[in-house]
């Protein structure tokens, strides 16, 4: 069709005419740019059978599970490992019952029970390897317990029992199944393994306890596990962070000692027995510690308290046996107390602060009042400990002074010094009737100091400044009040006699409330302090006259009774206008 045809002229209308149709229908829309250019390159012809280009395949992944709710971790244990925990329980008491049997009727001979035992437990333990190395970990670890426990049950047996060969081959054996157990479980990265590993070599001595035997050998026996086990942590630089492992080493050992040494007659050998307990203790600090370790060892705090206090339950049982004085047994003790100071400058630099320092500088101080329990008579201990108290408390209050920072650690271990030393002081100074002088007598004495260092811990700042305070109110009045009670004179009025020391008695406790409640309402330090002042006040009060009328007077004719309580009851009138007027030109209020 040409462009002067007459139908290509009424077609080109009609589209002109569509465009003006759509153009009133359509909103107005912003006219474009002119088109851009587009430079046309040449390209090859392609091939007439060239295939049209796929697009890449993506892979295909399986529906994931869905997520654990948050919180929940799936921690399910299969039941085949619980039948062959099981199982390795059984299987182990069926090795003791089988050669208990074997040895009464005379199966077998010592030698085949010992070889037999050991290549069944090797052969178990290397099955257990196997599976340790593969998804089921945990049935490893089970089999391995049975594997380890029937080897070092037939090295002990062969050795305590049997006597087939020296005690050091049957503990070699025992030490060789540890170390073999932590190489393995440091390859595959299993506390459980460890654990198991030592647990049996723990259990081995209680199996085949007869209730008599050497603490000694037993002593030794529990210093080579406990090598083996840091031999393996160190070699591996692993394991540091294995709680289980290290609290069945560091208190498993303990437990061990404790249940034979008190199961039957032991032979007691006290010199030697004592140095391997401190040795024991030295060891199991290293595993608490793990100096120079790589990782950061777990729960050392934990570790360090139990094994201290088993250090001491353990010396002093041993001390029994000794035949030595009860008294120097507070040479171990003051032992302990200098050990946990040494400790805290390597714990420092072991942990890179000072975090440690609260346990090991309590730990010092509690085996340090123990120690002075053990070797002083009741009245020199509190003495001894109210110097303490006064020592800490100075420490705090020039470290409170000072801005220093160790100023909260110090004001605690004073306040358990002092609070401890001032329970062990009451019942001596209350019911102190003895034939001392006023006043120069250690009771009176200790009361003194402990008011001091109640004094100082109050001038600190922190928390216990308000508790401090009140305790020194409750130990200087009662000091004093205690003290004058136990005067003898009488006082006579007509045919009354009072006893005068009971009287100035009442009369400290009078005037400590007055002079008490009067500053807690003077307006003076934080409203906390002033209301705690002003309730210990009112309490001095009201015991100063519960004791007038009910206890001094209580021998004493009624008009005597009423006139005392009129002029007691006066006397406070008297105090609180006082009191009222000074507020009222302070402009404060109660």
């Amino acid at each position: 069709m040409k462009p002067t045809d007459p139908d290509y002229a009424a077609l080109e209308d009609r589209v002109a005419h569509l465009e003006a149709q759509v153009a009133r229908l359509s909103p107005a829309t912003p006219s474009p740019g002119p088109a851009p250019t587009v430079r046309t390159v040449p390209l090859a012809e392609p091939p007439l059978l060239s295939p049209t280009p796929a697009a890449p395949l993506q892979p295909v992944y399986a529906p994931e599970p869905p997520p654990l709710p948050a919180g929940k971790p799936d921690r399910a244990i299969p039941s085949a490992v619980w039948i062959a925990g099981a199982g390795a329980v059984i299987f182990l008491i069926g090795v003791i019952y089988f050669l208990t049997v074997s040895i009464q009727r005379g199966w077998i001979s010592p030698w085949t029970r010992v070889v037999g035992g050991a290549v069944t437990g090797a052969a178990i333990g290397f099955g257990a390897a196997r599976l340790l190395r593969g998804p089921a970990r945990s049935l490893g670890v089970a089999l391995l317990a049975t594997g380890l426990g029937t080897w070092t049950f037939a090295f002990y047996y062969g050795a305590q029992l049997a006597h087939l060969f020296p005690v050091a081959v049957g503990f070699g054996g025992a030490v060789a199944a540890t170390l073999l157990a932590g190489a393995l479980a440091a390859r595959v990265r299993s506390d459980g393994a460890f654990a198991v590993g030592l647990a049996t070599g723990l259990a081995a001595p209680l199996a085949f306890s007869s209730g008599r035997g050497s603490l000694t050998l037993l002593l030794v026996y529990l210093l080579l596990l406990t090598a083996a086990q840091l031999a393996t942590v160190y070699l591996t630089r692993t394991g540091a962070t294995w709680w289980r492992s290290r609290l069945v080493g560091a208190g498993g050992g303990w437990l061990v000692f404790f249940m034979v040494a008190g199961s039957g007659r032991i032979i007691w050998d006290a010199d030697t027995q004592l140095a391997l307990v401190a040795l024991l203790g030295l060891a199991v600090l290293v595993v608490a510690w793990l100096p120079r370790h790589p990782e950061e060892p777990a729960w050392p705090d934990l570790m360090t308290l139990g094994n201290e206090v088993a250090v001491a339950i353990a010396g002093g049982y041993l001390w029994m046996h000794s035949g030595y004085a009860d008294k120097s047994f507070s040479g171990w003790l003051l032992g302990l107390a200098v050990a946990n100071l040494v400790l805290v400058r390597p714990v420092r630099s072991r942990a890179g602060d000072r975090h440690h320092d609260p346990l090991l500088l309590l730990l010092a101080v509690a085996f340090t009042l123990l120690a002075v329990a053990v070797a002083l008579d009741r009245e020199w201990m509190i003495l001894v400990w109210s110097v303490l108290a006064v020592a800490l408390a100075a420490m705090a209050w020039e470290n409170s002074r000072a801005g220093r920072p160790m100023t909260g650690l110090l004001q605690l271990l004073a306040s358990l010094t002092t609070a401890l030393t001032t329970l062990a002081w009451i019942l001596p100074a209350f019911f102190h009737s003895g034939g001392d002088p006023l006043v120069l007598n250690r009771v009176f004495v200790t009361g003194a100091l402990l008011a001091v260092a109640w004094g100082l811990l109050s001038r600190t700042s922190g928390p216990l400044r308000t508790i401090a305070l009140v305790l020194l109110q409750f130990v200087a009045v009662n000091n004093g009040a205690w003290e004058l009670a136990r005067w003898q004179p009488a006082w006579r009025v007509g045919l009354i006699t009072l006893p005068l020391g009971q009287l100035l008695a009442t009369l400290v406790y009078a005037l400590a409330g007055a002079v008490v409640w009067f500053r807690g309402v003077s307006g003076r330090g934080d409203r906390e302090q002033a209301r705690a002042i002003r309730a210990c006040g009112y309490g001095w009060l009201g015991w100063a006259t519960l004791k007038l009328l009910f206890h001094d007077l209580a021998g004493t004719e009624l008009m005597f009774r009423a006139l005392a309580a009129l002029g007691v009851g006066a006397t406070f009138i008297v105090v609180a206008l006082l009191a009222n007027r000074r507020m009222q030109r302070a402009g404060g209020s109660e």
